[in-house]
């Protein structure tokens, strides 16, 4: 048995520089604006199981507070 560990060379990711009119820019924005239009539940989590209270309040963009971006289960009495 070796005990000298060799340890992988780290490789970055590509930088993406979102410029206007680039395919990533243009990317990014179409999947931000599908998942805008994507309404979610969030349950509770307890120790690590799934709860579903029935009990809903909701979850709204900081910047636009109109749009509701999901719901969430509370805790607690009604």
């Amino acid at each position: 048995m070796n005990a000298i560990i060799k340890i992988p060379t780290p490789f970055n990711e590509p930088v993406y520089s979102y410029a206007p009119g680039s395919r990533e820019k243009k990317d990014l924005k179409a999947h931000l604006e599908k998942m805008l239009n994507e309404k979610i539940e969030i349950p509770l989590i307890i120790g690590g199981k799934e709860i579903l209270s029935g009990n809903m309040a909701d979850c709204r963009c900081p910047h636009d507070h109109n749009h509701l971006l999901a719901q969430y289960h509370t805790a607690g009495p009604p």
